[in-house]
């Protein structure tokens, strides 16, 4: 058994599949450009390449998920992109053992964006 495939499965079990650029560009109606410098969006580097993907989570029918954008500009000044990701895909307990991104799917995100708050001015110390 190998440490790393398995951690690796891991993460890819929790965040699952990501976009390139080029497809959240498709899907957002921008230019890549656009996409590239966009600080609202949760951005990862692929370990193999360092190429910039999106986790799909974050994105439904009509774009992002109402509220992933105030939480990302909320945490990205203290937290890694894999930090939040993890968070918003994470159980949390402070939401009854419900995660963040689908707290935020079901329209409540008032809540999570207090949480991402408040989580943030923890971080910040």
């Amino acid at each position: 058994m190998n440490t790393v495939d398995d951690a690796d499965a891991a993460w890819t079990a929790q965040l699952g599949p990501a976009l390139t650029e080029a497809d959240v560009a498709r899907l957002l109606g921008r230019e890549p450009g656009d996409v590239a410098e966009a600080p609202e969006l949760l951005r990862l580097l692929q370990r193999e390449t360092g190429e910039p993907v999106y986790p799909v989570f974050q994105f439904d029918t009509d774009g992002q998920v109402p509220g992933v954008a105030e939480v990302v500009t909320a945490l990205t000044p203290v937290l890694l992109p894999l930090s939040i990701a993890s968070w918003l895909t994470g159980h949390n307990r402070e939401l009854d053992g419900g995660r963040p991104i689908d707290v935020l799917r079901a329209g409540d995100a008032d809540r999570v964006l207090g949480l991402a708050r408040q989580l943030g001015a923890d971080a910040a110390g």
